[in-house]
């Protein structure tokens, strides 16, 4: 695409850190490219790199989270709600999600399973258009997530919580405001959007990980410089 500095593309991994043999990712088929892996078959090869980035659990978030996704931006918070269930993680998460109609809602039926089987978990369905009868027994509003909302969820009380944020721009930007408004310090907004333009990924985590990947390149670029001032040096008269 004339519009992409390059072929590759990023996509968030949905799978949990407790599945080591499975790599899954999740997105919506609806460019070339996205349309391309959908017509991949067993067999097809692809190149993949990574992980990068910071939008990761830490023990140092403290004990209670609060997830709010917009649509498809709800993929990396699976990865996260899977690896708390499976590892009976002491940690409370609450996931405000949010999608134009119930019947555009990815991961609803899994997200009920993981909510029965996570005592610390609470899954709040939010339907922008339409009925929302399909969700009659679980926790659902009918409109778009606003700072009402959010403080009926998590009654009113912002301070010691982190709040993840993944979905379009504009949702971002929406829900960033109203933690602003809140008095939610910047490292306690951790975020995630699907763009590579100024509404990237912010409030990265500086974690281990995130360090080992400055470290290596720092070490890599050295190690570069160091091979390239000894191959010139061999070039140069006594």
């Amino acid at each position: 695409h004339r519009k992409r500095p390059t072929a590759a593309r990023c996509f968030s991994i949905v799978s949990s850190p407790t599945e080591q043999s499975i790599l899954q990712f999740s997105m919506r088929s609806k460019g070339r490219y996205t349309r391309a892996i959908a017509d991949l078959k067993e067999g097809d090869e692809v190149k993949v790199r990574g992980p990068f980035g910071g939008f990761v659990l830490e023990d140092a978030h403290g004990s209670e989270t609060v997830m709010l996704a917009g649509g498809i931006g709800v993929t990396p918070l699976i990865s996260m709600i899977r690896f708390a269930t499976d590892t009976n993680l002491n940690l409370k998460i609450s996931l405000i999600y949010s999608c134009s109609t119930q019947d555009d809602v990815p991961f609803a039926e899994e997200l009920i399973d993981l909510e029965k089987h996570n005592p610390n978990l609470q899954i709040f369905f939010v339907i922008g258009d339409g009925p929302i009868d399909k969700f009659a027994n679980q926790k659902v509003i009918a409109g778009r997530i606003n700072a009402g909302i959010i403080d009926n969820v998590i009654d009113n009380n912002y301070p010691n919580k982190t709040f993840f944020v993944c979905g379009p721009p504009p949702f971002m930007r929406g829900m960033s405001a109203i933690l602003k408004d809140k008095q939610v310090t910047d490292n306690r907004i951790i975020t995630e959007a699907f763009s590579q333009g100024p509404n990237r990924q912010t409030g990265k985590v500086r974690s281990w990980p995130f360090n080992i990947y400055v470290l290596g390149a720092a070490g890599l670029a050295l190690g570069s410089f160091v091979v390239m001032v000894s191959d010139l040096m061999k070039t140069l008269p006594p």
